[in-house]
């Protein structure tokens, strides 16, 4: 039996939702849930089970049609796109990354029948690896808007179906994960070596071979800007590399993106070359009501109006106090050959090598 929004409404109304329910309740402090299609929104988003972290449940939420954007790292679509986007935050730059749901808020931005627009957002705990980066800890606001349809399946049951998602992650924390914590040795090598090792007709292909090979690879990619403008990680950059990187340690498919000569993948696109889209920000995804939230209830948390802060490497993150009044601030610190790109999953197509 299927059961509408409203009929949620009214049944809930005479039912212990229990106290998870409670806890998310209690987070909707900015605006309260006026109508009978909000509380059902929000009930429906929690009885799906959804939690963005729990990306091996991900075919319980998302579709093959189904969207998420990071504007200033790309637009990744399908069920297994977005899957392997999210698993980036568990891959080789990251010892641990964890979420305190004592610190989510969540409210309904728009309701309609049995579909609605929600604001998520919470602080979340990173310790970098220090095999791959400096090694860095840090808490940081992590926000989304998430667009969904539901269906009640019972009084305590629903299923959802995510059409989009938008994803916010503080300028300032992107400027301090790719410019500064992978901006190492070890990072460049990682990168290189999965082009090598993963990617090999990739990474011949970029004339990168002989014994020097990975000197010269190295050499290379350390002439490569950090990032591009607005500390966009979509075109030609070290930071779309490492992201890519992460990925074809794993799915070769990503090889033809970490190339650094143009080169086509399985679909036919070229990534990590071309700055087309690369003057994307967030305010192509949010409003500035919703950008102007996430800011407030991070400063709920640091104390001030940021949303990140780095954490002294002696700390251990996940036994950091999450106070809402800290005073902490945020530190922040060749002559190319002709050569026949044919790549590794990549397209064959005429291309001038790097070296």
């Amino acid at each position: 039996m299927k059961y509408s929004g409203l009929l949620f409404y009214i049944l809930s109304a005479h039912h212990n939702v229990g106290a998870s329910a409670q806890i998310i309740t209690k987070k909707i402090e900015t605006r309260k849930l006026q109508t009978p299609e909000e509380q059902a929104c929000l009930g429906a988003l929690l009885y799906s089970g959804f939690s963005i972290l729990d990306t091996a449940k991900y075919s319980n939420w998302f579709t093959n049609n189904s969207t998420m954007e990071l504007a200033p790292a790309g637009v990744y679509t399908g069920l297994d796109n977005i899957r392997e986007y999210v698993n980036f935050v568990f891959g080789p730059f990251a010892d641990r990354y964890e979420s305190s749901p004592e610190h989510q808020f969540v409210t309904v931005l728009s309701a309609e029948a049995n579909k609605c627009e929600v604001f998520v957002t919470g602080i979340n705990s990173i310790a970098l690896s220090p095999k791959t980066t400096k090694g860095g800890k840090c808490e940081v606001e992590v926000s989304n808007t998430m667009h969904y349809t539901y269906v009640f399946t019972s009084p305590e049951s629903a299923e959802i179906s995510i059409e989009k998602v938008h994803i916010h992650f503080p300028e300032e924390f992107l400027t301090w994960f790719f410019t500064d914590q992978l901006n190492t040795p070890q990072t460049t090598a990682f990168v290189c070596t999965v082009l090598q090792n993963s990617c090999s007709d990739v990474y011949e292909s970029n004339g990168f071979d002989g014994d020097e090979s990975q000197i010269e690879c190295q050499k290379y990619f350390d002439s490569v800007p950090l990032v591009e403008e607005f500390g966009n990680v979509r075109a030609f950059s070290q930071g779309c590399r490492k992201l890519h990187s992460a990925f074809a340690n794993l799915n070769d498919d990503h090889c033809p993106h970490i190339s650094f000569i143009p080169m086509e993948d399985l679909n036919g696109e070229i990534k990590c070359q071309d700055s087309s889209d690369s003057g994307r920000t967030y305010l192509d995804n949010f409003t500035t009501e919703t950008l102007e939230m996430m800011k407030a209830k991070g400063a709920e948390h640091f104390g001030e109006n940021i949303m990140f802060r780095e954490l002294d490497n002696g700390l251990e993150v996940t036994k950091l106090p999450l106070s809402k009044k800290s005073k902490t601030k945020t530190k922040t610190k060749k002559n190319g050959k002709k050569s026949e790109n044919v790549g590794k999953k990549g397209k064959k197509k005429k291309s001038t090598a790097v070296r």
